[in-house]
C-alpha cells in the first residue's frame, strides 16, 4: 500500500477511536508508528538498488516510481519486494509483548499492526487498494 493510503486509512481509525471515545491519547503515538514502520525499506531499497535520496524513496511510496532524478522511471515492480524487518511477525509480537506491560507503548504496537494488516489486505487486493 502507498504512503497516502497509510495516512488516510490511519486518520480514520484515528476519527473513529477519538469518535468513541472522546479521548485524544495516544493518537499521535498510532499516526507516527503506523506511517514510520515503513522506514525499514530504506536499508533494501539502498542495499539493492543505491537509492539513498529520501526523495526518492518518497516518490517511490507516493507514486510507485521515481519520477525526476538520474533514477526516473525506476518503478516498484521493478525493484520487487523489499526487506522488511519491521513488518515482520517477531518484532510485531515483541512489540505486543512490550504493549501488554507498558501501556505507553499500547498506541505504537497498535499503529504497528494496523500498518501491517492494511499491508496485507493490500497484498491481496492490489488493484483495488493501489489504483493500478
Amino acid at each position: 500500500m502507498r504512503i497516502q493510503g497509510h495516512v488516510a486509512l490511519g486518520l480514520c481509525a484515528s476519527a473513529v477511536k477519538f469518535a468513541v471515545t472522546r479521548n485524544r491519547n495516544g493518537l499521535g503515538p498510532f499516526l507516527l508508528a503506523n506511517l514510520l514502520i515503513d522506514l525499514d525499506h530504506l536499508p533494501s531499497y539502498w542495499r539493492s538498488w543505491g537509492i539513498a535520496n529520501p526523495l526518492d524513496y518518497l516518490q517511490i511510496g507516493f507514486f510507485g516510481r521515481i519520477v525526476a532524478g538520474k533514477r526516473s522511471g525506476l518503478t516498484l515492480v521493478d525493484i520487487g519486494a523489499a526487506s522488511r524487518p519491521l513488518h515482520s511477525a517477531v518484532v510485531l509480537a515483541a512489540v505486543s509483548l512490550v504493549a501488554l506491560r507498558y501501556s505507553t507503548v499500547r498506541p505504537f504496537a497498535a499503529g504497528m499492526l494496523y500498518h501491517r494488516a492494511a499491508d496485507w489486505y493490500a497484498e491481496r487486493s492490489p488493484n483495488q487498494i493501489n489504483g493500478d
